[in-house]
C-alpha cells in the first residue's frame, strides 16, 4: 500500500504498508515504512520511519531515523538523530538521541536523557513522600 493522499483515519494491512507524506491516525501492519509522515499510533512487527512525527510506535523491531516520537517501544529499538519523550525496549541502540526517559535492558550508543533509572526512582519516591505530607497537613488543618 502506498499513499500520498489526505489524512487517513485507520489503516490495517496484513503485509507491508508504505507511506510517504501522509497523515495517519492509526496504522497496523506487518511491516510499516513511513517517510515524511505523521502517525498517531502505529503497531507492527517491523516499523521503519524516516523524517516523521510519531505519537506512539509499538513493534517487535522499531527503527526511527531523523524523526520525533512521543512513545517508542519494542523488543529491539534503533533510534538515530531523533528525539523521543519515552523510549522503552529490550535492546535499544541509539545515536544522537534526546529523550526524557529511557527504559531498556540493554542500551548502546549516545543518548541524552533528562531522567534515567536512578532519577526516575528518586522522582517517584519524592512524589510519593510529598503526597503523604500533603495529606497529613490537610488532615490536621
Amino acid at each position: 500500500m502506498t499513499a500520498q493522499d489526505p489524512p487517513v483515519d485507520v489503516v490495517n494491512v496484513g503485509g507491508r504498508a508504505d507511506f510517504q507524506r501522509t497523515a495517519i491516525r492509526r496504522a497496523r501492519a506487518g511491516q510499516l515504512h513511513a517517510a515524511q509522515s505523521a502517525i498517531g499510533f502505529s503497531q507492527s512487527a517491523t516499523a521503519n520511519t524516516r523524517f516523521s512525527a510519531i505519537g506512539a510506535s509499538v513493534g517487535a523491531n522499531t527503527d526511527i531515523q531523523k524523526s520525533a516520537a512521543v512513545i517508542t517501544g519494542g523488543g529491539s529499538v534503533t533510534i538515530k538523530n531523533s528525539a523521543a519523550q519515552w523510549v522503552v525496549g529490550g535492546n535499544i541502540e541509539a545515536n544522537n538521541v534526546a529523550t526524557i526517559a529511557l527504559i531498556g535492558a540493554s542500551v548502546k550508543g549516545n543518548v541524552r536523557t533528562l531522567m534515567g533509572t536512578r532519577s526516575a526512582i528518586a522522582f517517584g519516591v519524592a512524589l510519593g513522600f510529598s503526597g503523604l505530607i500533603a495529606r497529613l497537613v490537610r488532615r490536621f488543618l
